[in-house]
């Protein structure tokens, strides 16, 4: 392959990944209320590092439900533990930092919106709920 025909090829492949990349920051089905960023936690005194990201997650799962419950309005909404966990589609690492008893770690916490609807009935502001 020549100069040019290298160039176009990475070219083409530069302009690809962008697209892949545009694709994957805010797939469509995200509406804004439903990701929920910036969530900060921090256990200490864990039995160890594991346990404490566990209890972490739990907990940032928990902030981020009480974030969209307020965004949509709702925030006597009542889920239990095991109907948020059902509900939350993905868990990205902003930041972290595990420690032998301890984490610390700032998470975005996105909610399938598909499964918020069906177990507790919230929908956005702007749809109305479906006969």
């Amino acid at each position: 392959m020549g100069g040019s025909g290298r160039r176009r090829a990475l070219v083409l492949a530069a302009g690809f990944g962008v697209r892949l990349a545009a694709a994957r920051a805010q797939p469509a089905g995200w509406p804004a209320p439903f990701e929920q960023r910036g969530i900060e936690v921090e256990v200490r005194d864990a039995a160890n590092g594991v346990v404490a990201r566990d209890r972490a997650y739990r907990e940032a799962r928990r902030r981020a439900w009480l974030r969209l419950r307020a965004a949509l309005q709702e925030p006597e909404a009542p889920a239990t533990e095991a109907e948020i966990l059902a509900m939350v589609a993905s868990i990205i690492v902003e930041q972290e930092h595990v420690a032998p008893r301890a984490y610390r770690g700032r998470l975005t916490i996105r909610f399938d919106p598909d499964r918020v609807a069906a177990i507790v009935g919230l929908y956005p502001p702007d749809e109305e709920e479906p006969d």
